[in-house]
């Protein structure tokens, strides 16, 4: 089974706008945000993020 089937346009989009309000409560709250862990939580999101674009798109583009 092909799982890229399951990753839509909607999804890749809704990442962004996670990885948006995230990045400014971070920013916006660097105590809370070193307490509560959100600050790696951001950090790691971005890198799963990157690594999606980057191998996984440019993958399915270059196979099609």
């Amino acid at each position: 089974m092909d799982k890229t089937k399951n990753i839509t346009p909607a999804k890749i989009m809704q990442q962004e706008h996670v990885l948006s309000e995230l990045y400014h409560y971070v920013t916006e709250n660097p105590d809370k945000a070193v307490m509560d862990g959100s600050g790696k939580t951001l950090e790691y999101l971005e890198a799963c993020n990157n690594i999606f674009k980057n191998v996984f798109l440019v993958t399915k583009k270059l196979l099609v």
